[in-house]
């Protein structure tokens, strides 16, 4: 429900702004993304629903991310 929401949402706003980045070059911006999963995956491990929101929403913006960089 609103915690798959989160992440399809987050990983559609970074879809649409992650060529900005990509300027950083792609190798950079995947190890990025690699720390936002670490941190993402982190925030789920908690037992409160909106910190659990958050680090889905967290693991979205890298999913996104993901799927512009690495095709």
């Amino acid at each position: 429900t609103y915690l798959t929401v989160a992440t399809i949402v987050g990983a559609m706003c970074s879809s649409l702004g992650a060529s900005f980045y990509l300027k950083y070059g792609k190798y950079n911006m995947i190890l990025v993304m690699n720390v936002f999963i670490l941190v993402g995956t982190g925030l789920c491990m908690v037992e409160i629903m909106p910190v659990i929101a958050a680090g889905r929403l967290i693991i979205g913006i890298a999913a996104g991310a993901f799927s512009v960089m690495c095709p």
